[in-house]
């Protein structure tokens, strides 16, 4: 369960393709009281969790979203923590039922803060397309080299880190190389990168699809199926999303192993997102007030789950998957998270990216002899 909170919109970076372009001189902070209130309502939801899935462990992730987050002073970082010792419980965080993500642009990388989280166990995640001239400084410098030398000291110092890129018109035709790039990083630094997750552009304030870095849904699949191929020739794989959970999709569909659909009403959640103000959204209701579920300053998440408006939220998402997932030979395989976390506007019949993306993953499997066993069982790739 993963709980977004924008920590602060301020940022040192202005990246052309940013949803949240139009607020990052904005020094406001998610003022502790407001922190109560959050870890309380997630606490609330693990137990609740965990209690009705007593065969699972639950994990509850705080992710400290922004804005950049390594912008706020350490003694934030302090007060916020020692709010998670009461509220989760000392034991609870050494067990690891509670975890704490950083996803940063690395920009900025202080010592004392990150010898913090270091002690304090957290996750960092780094922005980062390698490919320059979108994400640059608010004075409009580049910032690759000096986050690329960032990147090669948390490395070196043994961080385990994640990268995220934004898949965009700058990046489409790049991707293979982005990908050596940040395997070569981590080699040369003895380091490794858990991850590579390729993030579809948005469509965010700044994009009119003009720009030089939109791209449609498409030129997504069409960049993504592309780099498929690649990847399964890598004799060290790197892990790559959305591929890897897509490419367990289509292993699980062939096999046909049991279905697991995902279903807010009876699963749960498993991403909301709080926003500076309190009010909470899932990500593609994200700052349309009408649809936000409710706001954690004024009332719980227990109760906010017995509001018409959660219940409104539960038939609105029921009848969009009806509607682009009803009849998918993926459904089940796929458990919606492309429909709900890719493009909000879905005009055809299928979710824009993610059923042509496992129609061309199954195809290539279909096609590719090297990737068949004997008995044409699909053979598991070594990123798995």
């Amino acid at each position: 369960m993963l709980w977004e909170v924008k920590v602060s919109k301020l940022c040192n970076l202005r990246c052309a393709y940013c949803y949240e372009y139009p607020h990052l001189d904005d020094a406001a902070r998610m003022p502790i009281e407001g922190w109560r209130q959050i870890l309380e309502s997630a606490r609330w939801y693990h137990e609740t969790l965990q209690r009705d899935n007593p065969n699972e462990k639950v994990v509850t992730q705080i992710v400290w979203h922004g804005g950049e987050p390594l912008l706020l002073p350490v003694s934030y970082y302090e007060k916020v923590l020692a709010l998670q010792r009461e509220v989760f419980g000392v034991e609870a965080l050494a067990a690891r039922h509670y975890t704490n993500h950083v996803p940063t642009n690395l920009y900025s990388a202080p010592a004392p803060l990150i010898e913090l989280l270091r002690r304090e166990g957290f996750q960092i995640a780094v922005s980062f397309d390698v490919v320059p001239g979108v994400r640059v400084t608010a004075g409009g410098r580049p910032s690759e080299e000096r986050v690329r030398a960032n990147i090669a000291r948390l490395l070196t110092d043994g961080w385990r880190l994640g990268i995220n890129v934004v898949l965009g018109g700058h990046s489409a035709t790049r991707l293979p190389g982005i990908y050596d790039d940040l395997k070569q990083m981590a080699r040369s630094s003895n380091g490794t990168i858990y991850h590579m997750n390729v993030i579809g552009l948005h469509g965010t304030p700044t994009d009119n699809g003009g720009q030089a870095w939109s791209l449609p849904a498409e030129g997504i699949v069409g960049a993504l199926a592309g780099m498929f191929d690649l990847w399964m020739t890598d004799p060290e794989p790197m892990p790559l999303h959305p591929l890897l959970g897509i490419y367990q999709n289509i292993l699980d569909k062939r096999e046909g192993r049991e279905r697991a659909f995902f279903d807010r009403r009876r699963y749960g959640e498993s991403c909301l997102i709080v926003n500076t103000d309190g009010y909470l959204y899932l990500f593609n209701d994200m700052y349309e007030r009408d649809r936000a579920l409710g706001c954690l300053f004024e009332r719980p998440f227990s109760e906010i789950m017995r509001s018409p408006e959660y219940e409104a939220s539960l038939a609105h998402d029921e009848a969009v998957a009806a509607r682009i997932c009803g009849g998918c030979p993926y459904d089940g395989y796929c458990n919606h998270q492309p429909l709900f976390t890719g493009l909000r506007d879905q005009p055809g019949p299928r979710c824009a990216i993610g059923y042509a993306l496992h129609q061309r993953v199954e195809d290539s499997l279909t096609t590719n002899p090297k990737w068949r066993g004997e008995h044409g069982e699909a053979i598991p790739h070594g990123a798995l």
